[in-house]
């Protein structure tokens, strides 16, 4: 058992020392003339987000979250015209320039499609964004394909990011404008899911001094906020693996067969250079022997170390069976057995029918070995001010993974039922809960919590014949974000943030309740109460079981036993 509790803090982060999370609208209004419009009104539609130009007809507009607008200039005597599919991006300015003429038409609008820049000159930094409408469109489960498929990011098999060739220890994550990098193993520590995401940001190079602790690259996300409708969706898939074709698996899987030989051209018949096999030692080779005749004459010439013999091969098929290759006396490979046309324990064979494997493998069969369910629910709190909106998601995955071992042993090292079992089997669950309180116009305040629970085990070849000797891996993750943002004027604001999160990682084979053998301290009374002529069956072999004792009873000081209990074999 192997537990690690990670507490991590980071208390009132101003706007000059967190990531961005927020971006800006900026233009000009002119008339047919080219002259300067004075006090133009812009409005953000679908927002509280606003301005009025200038002087010099100019605008700008602070703090406007990440995404798609629609933005209208609107003055007396003149035409309204709305520009459409404006992208307002985290940390850049979104160009926004009017052409007003005079109105000849009451209610007049002029509808005018955004262009996105060739080049942004306020972009320092190299950068990939991908806004939530993109994601949508992406293939993509979770915010680690999102950031795999940008330029220069490798994913590494523990599930790092490398940036351009760096560590995956030197990329930053960030959250709302909060660093939320693991100090354990440098992840990320919240996990957001694709349904609650606004913008991703990837940073890889010459990124800007607000972001600290990266060497390699910026990873910025942003969450979404509820709005004035209720939105909601739910999601469901599952699929697996699967295949009616017994060529496809390799001699080194747990199904494989050795066959009576090896037919390498496949003509059905045996040829020079293909493997025979001797049993009775007649000299020739009869169906289920085992030989290697090397020079091809169809008969074993006596020599082991240039033609290796099988001479281990029990005639009952139990145990003992293997194909001594360089006839040196030690197992290398198992082999078919003696020949007698059925499968016996230390034999192998191939059937994607046999033990539940073709279950498995079937979607039909089982459409849950690889299910997602997922959704999302947004809008105003019901009952109360529409100033308080809500954004909520979660997320049920599962899967058993692609490899299976065969359940041949417990990790007791008793013999067990052989079963196809899956040796990468994964499971999560995650939520996310973001509540939103407009005060008034310039003071926003928010209060965001995250929760995720995961279970799996890592695949290991080894243990392809003992599967359920692999640990499990368990991580609990919790976090709760505060927030307020505060315009003091057109030109200021700042923001206060809060963010607890806490991570668990915790390892084990057996549940501590069901600990297999485990040992109890009795007194006599206690002990009186056992029926101690109970016995239980455990195998001893392929298809032999032998009665034993249900209890060993130790005595120890103190007229006290130890006793354990030999019914619980596998502690699952």
């Amino acid at each position: 058992m192997n537990n690690l509790k990670l507490v991590a803090q980071i208390l009132l982060l101003f706007q000059l020392l967190q990531a961005g999370t927020t971006g800006k609208i900026s233009g000009k209004v002119v008339d047919e003339n080219n002259q300067p419009l004075i006090g133009c009104n812009i409005i953000v539609k679908g927002t509280s987000y606003g301005a009025a130009t200038n002087l010099e007809g100019e605008y700008f507009i602070l703090n406007v979250p990440p995404g798609t607008y629609q933005i209208s200039a609107l003055m007396i005597g003149y035409g309204t015209v709305t520009i459409e599919g404006a992208q307002v991006i985290v940390d850049l300015t979104e160009k926004a320039d009017f052409l007003l003429k005079p109105e000849t038409i009451e209610g007049e609008e002029i509808i005018v499609m955004a262009e996105k820049p060739t080049v942004r000159l306020d972009q320092t930094s190299m950068s990939a964004v991908v806004s939530s409408e993109d994601i949508e469109n992406l293939p993509v489960t979770d915010v680690g394909d999102i950031i795999e498929l940008q330029a220069g990011i490798v994913r590494d098999p523990n599930g790092g990011f490398h940036v351009r060739g760096g560590r995956s220890s030197e990329v930053s994550f960030w959250v709302d404008g909060v660093a939320t990098t693991d100090s354990y193993d440098g992840s990320s520590g919240l996990e957001i899911e694709n349904a609650g995401i606004q913008e991703v940001q990837v940073i890889s190079g010459t990124f800007n001094a607000e972001y600290g602790q990266a060497m390699s690259g910026i990873v910025n996300v942003v969450t979404k906020d509820g709005g004035e409708e209720y939105k909601g969706n739910l999601d469901f898939y599952g699929g697996g693996y699967h295949s009616d074709h017994s060529d496809i698996h390799s001699l080194s899987s747990p199904f494989s067969n050795w066959q009576s030989f090896t037919d390498i051209n496949g003509d059905g018949n045996w040829d020079y250079g293909e493997i025979l096999y001797d049993l009775n030692n007649n000299g020739i080779w009869d169906e289920g022997e085992i030989y290697w005749d090397r020079n091809g004459n169809q008969s074993w010439d006596g020599d082991e170390g240039s033609e290796p013999l099988n001479d281990d091969v029990g005639y009952d098929g139990y145990l003992g069976d293997y194909y001594d290759y360089n006839g040196d006396g030690k197992t290398t490979q198992p082999s078919p057995g003696e020949g007698n046309g059925r499968r016996d324990w230390g034999e192998h064979e191939f059937s994607l029918d046999q033990n539940g494997y073709t279950k498995y493998l079937n979607i039909f069969e089982n459409i849950f070995q690889q299910s997602n369910f997922s959704g999302s629910l947004s809008g105003p709190v019901p009952l109360l001010s529409d100033k308080l909106t809500f954004y909520s998601t979660f997320r049920y995955y599962r899967s058993s993974g692609r490899y299976y071992g065969r359940n041949l042993f417990t990790p007791t090292g008793l013999f067990s039922d052989e079963k196809i079992v899956p040796l990468s089997p994964y499971s999560k669950l995650s939520g996310q809960f973001k509540l939103t309180y407009k005060i008034r116009s310039s003071i926003k305040t928010s209060y965001t919590g995250y929760i995720t629970e995961k279970s799996y085990k890592n695949y290991d070849s080894y243990y392809k014949y003992n599967p359920e000797g692999l640990l499990w891996n368990y991580e609990s993750d919790q976090s709760h974000m505060l927030s307020l943002t505060h315009s003091i004027d057109q030109n200021t604001f700042y923001e206060l943030k809060y963010l607890d999160f806490s991570s668990g990682y915790d390892q084990s084979l057996y549940e501590e309740e069901d600990v297999p053998n485990s040992m109890m301290v009795m007194d006599q009374g206690a002990l009186d109460k056992l029926d101690l002529n109970d016995s239980i069956q455990i195998r001893t072999g392929y298809d032999v079981f032998q009665d034993v004792p249900r209890y060993n009873i130790i005595p120890v000081d103190g007229g006290l036993y130890e006793v354990i209990d030999m019914n619980d074999q596998t502690g699952y």
